[in-house]
């Protein structure tokens, strides 16, 4: 998957949301650590650094993929 471009617009983040979701079945995790591990890895520097700030003063880690989903969508 390509990087997530902070910069687009709602429609292209619910893409990418979609996009990663449809990979992620793929790989039939049954915790959700693993995907919010994957998905921090995909996203890149630029959208990591930016969920980041948006998740002060929680670590990225600890919160559940829905949740990092929830942040982005609404920075949008």
């Amino acid at each position: 998957m390509e990087l997530l471009d902070i910069h687009a617009d709602f429609d292209a983040f619910e893409d990418y949301f979609e996009r990663f979701e449809i990979w992620a079945m793929t790989k039939e995790y049954d915790d959700g650590v693993n995907i919010v591990a994957c998905f921090l890895t995909f996203i890149g520097k630029e959208a990591y650094s930016l969920l980041k700030t948006l998740a002060l003063p929680e670590k990225l880690i600890s919160l559940p993929y829905i949740a990092l989903k929830e942040l982005l969508l609404d920075y949008v």
